[in-house]
């Protein structure tokens, strides 16, 4: 006897990308970063860390998409179950039952376990994409943070190199070497810059790409309304 499908709708949860741990183990080098401490800086003085922001508007409410995901899943396995179901309770109905009406009855069960299948993988292939979207937006957010903290690290280093070049004005050659080096950094800085605009895309690239999965999977998502419900009861000629 296969489990209730109803048994399957449980609330939703939210997955994580990966484990706390092995997150936090990541981001140790944000503590030896001198860009993320001035962010940390601006956030205690203005309120508001720019990096944070960045990744909070990049991102979205990652975790409202993921417990979505995870609504769609538990849908697409309770229509499993439902068809497993259908399966086995036509199966042992039709046991010790013949006849042109079994015959009938047990062609109509056929074909509505088949309608329920069909439901189920299209809404499985929504959630995984779904869950993929959600995990992409959440990595996104997180390599444009890193980015933006390797580019104020970069920063602050133009700087301190452009007061020392302004401090050795006096001599030749310290000017022109400190200008060079000067304009090399901030050619690596514009690079990336240019990456972290990179993840934006990247992210509203997959966006794109998720809505035109599931406005193609939608076709497939209304199967059921072409089964039709018997409209009124066996007529037996011979009674």
């Amino acid at each position: 006897m296969t489990a209730s499908p109803a048994a399957k709708l449980v609330p939703p949860t939210v997955t994580q990308p990966m484990p706390q741990a092995v997150d936090i183990s990541l981001s140790l080098t944000d503590f030896v970063s001198p860009g993320h401490w001035l962010l940390w800086v601006i956030d205690k003085i203005c309120g508001v860390n720019p990096a944070e922001w960045l990744a909070q508007q990049l991102a979205g409410d990652w975790e409202s998409i993921s417990k979505f995901a995870s609504s769609l899943k538990h849908v697409s396995e309770f229509y499993t179950e439902y068809g497993k179901g259908l399966k086995e309770g036509s199966a042992t109905m039709l046991k010790d039952w013949e006849g042109n009406a079994a015959t009938a009855c047990g062609k109509y069960f056929q074909d509505f376990s088949g309608a329920v299948d069909k439901q189920a993988e299209p809404i499985k292939t929504v959630a995984d994409e779904c869950q993929s979207v959600a995990f992409g937006s959440w990595a996104s957010a997180k390599a444009a943070v890193s980015g933006l903290e390797a580019l104020l690290d970069l920063a602050l280093m133009i700087a301190i190199e452009a007061a020392a070049s302004a401090a050795t004005s006096w001599t030749i050659v310290g000017p022109s070497v400190g200008m060079a080096l000067i304009m090399s950094q901030i050619g690596v800085g514009i690079l990336k810059w240019l990456e972290i605009l990179g993840y934006v895309g990247m992210t509203v690239s997959a966006v794109f790409a998720f809505i035109g999965l599931v406005s193609g999977l939608l076709g497939a998502l209304h199967g059921l309304e072409a089964q039709q419900f018997p409209k009124t009861s066996y007529d037996n000629k011979v009674i």
